[in-house]
């Protein structure tokens, strides 16, 4: 929009641009009272067009501009040998200290937020007018000085981040009474801070549990934080939670500890997959113990307390090195941080032998395989330990007693040809033992590895030591049925009269396969949830600094036009007196309307909607809500041509936000003098309505996500009015009605939106 030039008596030429008409208006009324010269532009382009043609003393921009955004056309005037040395002020409701930040550093010479008064306007414009560009420099830096301080004070900033985290944070006194209560809170427990402010926070802890968080809160009197406190609270509802908590002191000023701060997560997921990770540490067939990166041992299973003599309880916590006999004490945490470093499926100790110690002191011979497990608390290690006492016994003593081993184990010669298998080969691979004495070990192996099998083989034989089959490889056996399934296999090799024999440990890890897959599917499942929250997190920002914006916008209207009329009512005319109430009466309704959008959204965030369908006439309701619209419509053509006696089944309430939300939408985004077309007709067993605007329709890629909560389609970058969840309340209030909503939208031409409502038949 553009509207001209307007001489008054005055010493100075102020281009305004702001695409807000009513904006534009309260500014250049005040400023013309104030004896300047003022020029409006409604548009990034008709602003940087205005100030090449005639140079102003100053421009007053606004950020948000519907072609482009404000720090673009201050960039391009500095670039503008022509209009390089004009002073900028701001007016816009970008009211954070970043964004002012941001200002200042580009080189604006003022800044001032929406709503603003007139007086204040007016006295920043013309401070800037009569100040020299040293003045203005020293006014810039002045200002960045202050912003830096505000920086300096972070309490507003942590109050707000702490409202919002999804953490749940809350304070009491040191008896226990709840002084404040976040929204993490809230949403962890179930309770309002209205609900629970002021009562004791033990209401939280079942009645047989009471005492741990009085306990918890005397020792942070004392000044002692209690970290790591896990225990089961009590909802609102009823249900429990598995959280961690920890509880620090809060200090006033001189030091004094006043109060007590509780932070605590939801780990009831974690409680769950630890379950997991006990049930399938308990179906293991070997003492298994978790340790965690700093070598304390997290979980332990029935073979491990067995195998050690410990009970459970005495292991966990404990430093690994317990188990770990104690000439080898020195050196075992330089080793356990190496493999840490560099983690994978593998034996420890490889060439070497191993021994673990019991708690009555006795050593004994082990074998122990280390798996590598990443998790949302970092890294784990399981160990799985093997007492071979007996093998290394039979192994020195009597080939025979192999059979007693716990794996199945097959000992073929150099050739290749079974010596030996015991009872466990036999279970695991379906064969008789007589089968498999004296045949190929390939028998044993796939058909897809058989090739290569041999030359693996042979290099073993040649260069024989204790080490696993394929390190680094999947390994897969055979069984007689054809089938395949995963293994893990220990080669070692046997002198006897100067023979050399291969004795192979083989295991079946079908099920630790399964378990591993299983967990690399939920951790999968957690790092897509943990993106879907960051990206949810995001839009809600987005959306919090849209609504400031939008409701900041109206409000400037209604306190300039009221302000005017206050301070020149004697002065205005009748007819412009009335003009300036009407647009007060617009700003209203648009207010309304958006604190209506952020109602309805809050009704469905709590799925407090209502819904009460009956037979009511299309026709009717979509005049009605034109009628009411009139003022946010005055600039379109409005064509209606829905038939009477269309009649849906409906909740008149909801069809009347669907059909404000269409209309305003269609109004926002197509252009002034175009038309909005509203069409019905009789589907069968629907009614279908169409809203069709001939804006500049919506790109392909958006369209799908128009209607999700937040979303906000931003074109070419540069600022579309709106809060993102207009067209989700549409979508969500028509389907609670039984209906559909669908988007044709063509780029350049327009978009038509199409509501398929359930028709009321007699």
């Amino acid at each position: 929009m553009g509207e001209g030039v307007t001489t008054a008596p005055g010493t100075g030429h102020v281009l305004v641009i702001d695409d807000d008409p009513d904006v534009a208006l309260i500014a250049r009324l005040q400023l013309e009272l104030a004896g300047l010269t003022v020029t409006v532009a409604g548009s990034a382009a008709e602003g940087v067009s205005h100030a090449r043609a005639a140079v102003p003393d100053l421009v007053v921009l606004d950020w948000m501009l519907p072609d482009g955004d404000g720090m673009d056309v201050l960039r391009e005037l500095r670039a503008d040998p022509g209009t390089a040395g004009v002073p900028v002020v701001m007016v816009t409701a970008r009211s954070h200290e970043s964004d002012q930040r941001q200002a200042w550093e580009a080189g604006v010479a003022g800044y001032v937020v929406k709503p603003f008064d007139g007086p204040a306007l007016v006295g920043c414009v013309r401070e800037v007018l009569g100040a020299s560009a040293e003045l203005l420099e020293d006014r810039r830096r002045d200002a960045l000085r202050q912003l830096d301080a505000r920086r300096e004070r972070p309490s507003d900033r942590m109050s707000s981040l702490v409202e919002h985290t999804a953490v749940s944070i809350a304070t009491t006194s040191l008896d226990g009474v709840v002084a404040t209560w976040n929204g993490g809170a809230e949403a962890l427990y179930g309770y309002r801070a209205e609900e629970i402010v002021g009562r004791s926070i033990g209401m939280l802890a079942p009645e047989a549990r009471h005492d741990d968080l009085v306990h918890a809160l005397e020792r942070v009197a004392a000044g002692a934080p209690v970290a790591d406190i896990d225990a089961r609270h009590l909802r609102k509802d009823g249900s429990t939670v598995s959280v961690s908590a920890c509880v620090s002191p809060i200090r006033d000023a001189a030091g004094h500890i006043t109060g007590a701060s509780i932070i605590s997560r939801d780990v009831t997921a974690r409680k769950a997959r630890e379950s997991l990770y006990r049930g399938l540490l308990e179906a293991a067939p070997d003492a298994m113990v978790v340790v965690d990166d700093r070598g304390r041992i997290e979980l332990a299973n029935v073979q491990a307390e067995a195998l050690f003599g410990y009970t459970r309880d005495e292991l966990v916590g404990q430093p690994i090195e317990v188990l770990v006999p104690e000439e080898h004490r020195g050196t075992h945490p330089g080793r356990r941080d190496r493999y840490f470093a560099e983690a994978r499926t593998r034996p420890m100790g490889q060439g070497i032998d191993l021994a673990a110690r019991r708690k009555d002191g006795s050593v004994f011979p082990a074998e122990i395989s280390l798996s590598a497990i990443d998790t949302e608390d970092g890294r784990l290690v399981s160990a799985a330990i093997r007492d071979v006492s007996e093998r290394k016994a039979a192994e020195a003593r009597f080939r025979g007693l192999v059979d007693a081993a716990p794996d199945a184990m097959v000992i073929v010669d150099r050739d290749g040809r079974i010596e030996l298998v015991n009872s466990q080969a036999e279970a695991m691979f379906g064969y008789e033992r007589g089968e498999l004495l004296d045949r190929a070990v390939e028998v044993l192996v796939p058909p897809r590895f058989r090739g290569q099998h041999p030359g693996h083989r042979q290099a073993y034989v040649d260069a024989p030591k204790v080490r696993p089959m394929g390190a680094g490889l999947e390994l897969f056996a055979l069984r007689k049925d054809g089938t395949e399934f995963p293994v893990e296999i220990s080669l070692s090799p046997l002198l006897s009269a100067g023979r050399v024999s291969i004795s192979a440990a083989i295991r079946d890890v079908s099920a630790r396969k399964r378990a591993e897959a299983v967990q690399a599917a939920a951790f999968e499942a957690e790092r897509e949830a943990a993106r879907q929250l960051r990206e949810v997190d995001r839009m809600r920002s987005d959306f919090l600094s849209t609504v400031s914006h939008e409701l900041r916008t109206p409000l400037t209207a209604i306190r300039g036009f009221a302000d005017l009329l206050v301070e020149q009512w004697d002065a205005t005319p009748p007819e412009q007196r009335l003009a300036h109430v009407g647009r007060i009466a617009a700003a209203g309704l648009r207010l309304d309307r958006l604190i209506q959008d952020l109602l309805d959204f809050t009704r469905l965030e709590r799925g407090h909607l209502a819904i009460d369908v009956k037979a009511m006439d299309l026709r009717t309701l979509v005049e009605e809500s034109v009628r009411q619209l009139a003022v946010a419509l005055e600039q379109h053509r409005v064509e209606v041509d829905v038939p009477a006696g269309l009649v849906a089944l409906v909740d008149e309430s909801a069809i009347a936000r669907v059909l404000a939300n269409l209309l305003t939408n269609a109004a926002k985004f197509s252009p002034a003098a175009s038309t909005i077309t509203i069409t019905g007709a009789d589907g069968g067993d629907r009614v279908v309505l169409r809203v069709r605007d001939e804006g500049d329709g919506i790109d392909p890629s958006e369209q799908q996500c128009v209607f999700e909560r937040f979303y906000r389609v931003e074109g070419n970058g540069a600022h579309r009015p709106g809060t993102g969840v207009g067209l989700a309340i549409v979508k969500e209030f028509t389907e609670a009605q039984g209906g559909e909503v669908a988007l044709s939208s063509t780029p350049g031409e327009g978009s038509e939106f199409t509501l398929r409502l359930r028709a009321a038949r007699s």
